[in-house]
């Protein structure tokens, strides 16, 4: 089982660059497809969601598109 950590993990590791939208993208695909897998929490799921919201806008507004 993939624990919420895990997620994080990947979430952090990620590299940035020129396709980050679409990183993004899939990093949300994959903690919604887990969520209603039942592998993780709503709980983590809403945690994972607003932390790359975050690392989005954060970059969005750095110019970082």
């Amino acid at each position: 089982m993939v624990t919420g950590n895990t997620v994080a993990l990947v979430l952090k590791t990620m590299r940035f660059d020129s396709s980050l939208a679409t990183k993004i993208t899939d990093m949300r695909r994959l903690i919604y497809d887990m969520y209603y897998a039942e592998e993780i929490s709503s709980d983590v799921c809403i945690k994972l969601i607003e932390k790359l919201n975050k690392v989005s806008e954060k970059r969005r507004k750095r110019g970082g598109y």
